[in-house]
């Protein structure tokens, strides 16, 4: 997708080009066709206070015209909201947001494990997303002590009441079969 803009930075025209995977790097281009001022094609990512910082910053000379200028950034993580801006050279000039988004995707929701005291101790494993899990414990020597697959359509909630032969020390993880990984673990006692 293309978009000719030249109303929203006075003296600048330009066209951006997109976003596009090079190699292990994403990277967001533009093309200059008429700027009557140095610029700055600016990548920033959004902080957890919900602010803006910059991450990386490429100058765009003042003879540009027709040149093409590219800003790329390594694979970050789902969910890492990212804005893409060309300004001036100081940071109280004017700008235009050429792409704003979640280009690596939606946040990952993680599944929460706890425990639920009482007569017979129950493990709470909540998994927000959808997918084929494993389920394991381990003992503080490292032994596996249960293993459970699940395949999941729908968030849910999943309970284990935990025999009363087994007390100590545990790591209890959430294995993603489709992510091939440990999506979450957390050590319990019993």
């Amino acid at each position: 997708m293309s978009l000719f803009l030249s109303d929203t930075l006075v003296g600048v025209q330009y066209q951006w080009l997109g976003l596009r995977d090079v190699g292990d790097e994403l990277c967001g281009e533009v093309q200059i066709l008429a700027t009557d001022r140095p610029l700055l094609l600016v990548w920033q990512e959004a902080t957890s206070e919900g602010r803006w910082a910059e991450v990386k910053r490429v100058q765009v000379d003042r003879w540009a015209k027709g040149k093409k200028y590219s800003i790329c950034r390594k694979g970050g993580a789902s969910g890492t909201k990212v804005r893409v801006i060309l300004r001036g050279i100081t940071s109280q000039s004017s700008q235009v947001v050429l792409y704003e988004g979640t280009p690596w995707g939606a946040p990952i929701l993680l599944p929460d494990i706890s425990l639920e005291r009482g007569d017979t101790p129950i493990i709470r494993i909540s998994i927000p997303s959808p997918g084929a899990y494993v389920l394991r414990a381990f003992n503080r020597f490292g032994e596996e002590i249960f293993t459970i697959p699940v395949e999941l359509h729908a968030p849910q909630e999943l309970k284990y009441a935990v025999p009363s032969s087994l007390q100590g020390s545990f790591l209890i993880q959430v294995y993603s079969i489709n992510s091939q990984r440990v999506v979450v673990e957390k050590p319990l006692r019993i």
